[in-house]
């Protein structure tokens, strides 16, 4: 009996309108991102397990619940030369960018180039977890990283792009940033002892998820959402008020760009996000009506120490990560259709075997001129092969029979008018335009 074999839980097959959202959504980030001078870069999606424990953090949920290893499926073969050396090392899928980014730069050598340097990329993460709306095993992001600025600019820059993606994509005004300041290292001494005394007078009644998260780091219990936490949560003192003049200045700076660009954001003094790596500037992009703050859009942060965590120097930098099925169910829920990709859709209609030479060759000619390009490759009546481009939305049929495949010609039949005509192929793209301009 034959298996009936299903995606693995918690994953998505891409295919008919949602592939077209998909592409709609990566070409116009990878344009957005050239346009503003980032560097694409391919980092591989598994890396030795060590980037995400020191650079990620121990106390996240991604390193503590949502880690894949990647193992060779036959565990028995021997090992030899270099394969030797890194069966020592464990390796896991990436479940976010920025530790490989930050690794590729190192072992590139970039550090020596001049800075900043702005690199974009896109692609699968893995992350164990419940699926649920929103949440996905195997999940595609949009990466920015800015090393290298110490100024809010970096910051700025970063959101931008990210409004200019939006804009594209015709959904910024759906759209608010949330924002907060974590403090710089200087700060985060305080910043810690302060909360950990405010939490500590709570431990009996918090789940038990923050009270790992204080002996590790006070600061995620702000992120928790369990119902038990919150009234605690909204009470603890605010970040704000506990970094120094330097890192209250660097957040306002950059609050003073965003009012320049006119950006619709709101202060909000929980967010910390959920890496342990991120100093100062916080943000995170949400829907306007997501008032809980269940699902955000793209989120990031200014980081500062990561590099130095890695084996380089400290170096300021500033990274942000977009949610490709996200976004897609934003444009879906508000009926935003990705745009036509190409000009025009034609049918390629043959009814000899002579027919079905020279049509192959105009698929070559139609398709380098940028038309979509179809051959009806069945073997049925005439009329059933038109009634079946006109079903497939086509504006033009091309009938190619005995006779014109001799001739060097072709019917071409509107679909929306009904009306034909006879051309020579050479002279093909001019009798298209010219019904195309009709229009």
């Amino acid at each position: 009996m034959a298996r009936n074999y299903q995606r693995p839980r918690g994953t998505i097959d891409y295919l008919g309108k949602r592939a077209l959202y998909f592409s709609w959504i990566t070409s116009t980030f990878e344009k957005i991102a050239s346009r503003l001078s980032f560097d694409l870069i391919n980092p591989p999606i598994f890396e030795n397990s060590e980037i995400y424990l020191r650079g990620t953090g121990s106390s996240s949920d991604i390193v503590k619940k949502e880690l894949y290893e990647v193992k060779r499926l036959n565990s028995n073969v021997e090992y030899d030369g270099e394969d030797k050396k890194e069966y020592k090392n464990t390796f896991v899928l990436r479940p976010e960018f920025t530790p490989g980014i930050i690794r590729a730069y190192l072992e590139n050598g970039l550090q020596s180039k001049e800075h900043p340097i702005k690199l974009a990329s896109l692609g699968p993460v893995f992350r164990y977890d419940r699926p649920q709306r929103g949440r996905f095993r195997q999940l595609n992001q949009l990466n920015l990283e800015l090393i290298g600025d110490k100024s809010a600019y970096g910051d700025a820059l970063i959101i931008l792009t990210a409004f200019q993606l939006f804009s594209s994509l015709k959904i910024k005004k759906d759209i608010i940033l949330d924002l907060n300041t974590l403090g710089s290292r200087e700060s985060r001494g305080k910043i810690k002892t302060t909360l950990l005394q405010y939490f500590e007078n709570y431990k009996s009644i918090m789940c038990s998820d923050c009270i790992e998260r204080l002996k590790i780091n006070p600061l995620r219990v702000l992120d928790c959402k369990a119902k038990e936490c919150q009234e605690i949560i909204d009470g603890a003192p605010q970040i704000i008020d506990m970094v120094s003049d330097e890192d209250r200045s660097h957040f306002q700076e950059l609050l003073e760009f965003l009012d320049e660009m006119g950006v619709n954001y709101d202060l909000n003094p929980r967010l910390v996000r959920g890496l342990d790596y991120y100093t100062r500037t916080v943000f995170e992009f949400r829907l306007i009506n997501d008032e809980r703050r269940q699902n955000s859009l793209a989120g990031g942060g200014h980081y500062d120490e990561l590099i130095r965590r890695l084996g380089g120097r400290s170096t300021p930098s500033v990274g942000m990560a977009i949610g490709v099925e996200r976004l897609i169910d934003a444009l879906t829920e508000r009926d935003i259709e990705p745009p036509i990709l190409f000009r025009t859709k034609i049918v390629v209609i043959q009814i000899s075997d002579k027919a079905k030479k020279v049509s192959f060759n105009l698929i070559n000619i139609l398709s380098k001129k940028g038309y979509q390009v179809s051959v009806s490759l069945g073997k049925h009546p005439l009329s059933e092969q038109l009634r079946r481009a006109d079903k497939s939305n086509a504006q033009i049929a091309l009938i190619i029979g005995q006779k014109e495949a001799f001739e060097g010609s072709v019917i071409l039949r509107d679909l929306s008018d009904r009306s034909q005509e006879t051309v020579k192929i050479s002279k093909l793209d001019k009798a298209i335009k010219k019904r195309i301009n009709k229009k």
